[in-house]
């Protein structure tokens, strides 16, 4: 078995591509946006998506336009 056989088995396989729209709430807070990423940084942390938001979500003041949510709380939207 040659590298590119082993990581092709042995690694994250993503669940979203690039640009698939998705939906779900980030402290209970809906969003709509596109998806950037879905990767997983290292072998203790759950995977996570990049979401470019639709518009931007105000929260405890900060103004978000970018989330990095957990795969689990985004779905793809209809």
């Amino acid at each position: 078995m040659n590298l590119s056989e082993y990581f092709a088995q042995n690694r994250y396989q993503p669940k979203y591509s690039i640009g698939d729209r998705v939906e779900g709430y980030y402290k209970k807070a809906l969003f709509v946006g596109s998806v950037g990423t879905d990767s997983i940084r290292n072998d203790t942390e759950e995977p996570h998506v990049t979401v470019t938001l639709d518009l931007p979500l105000k929260i405890d003041g900060t103004i978000h336009t970018i989330l990095r949510v957990p795969t689990k709380s985004v779905r793809i939207r209809k």
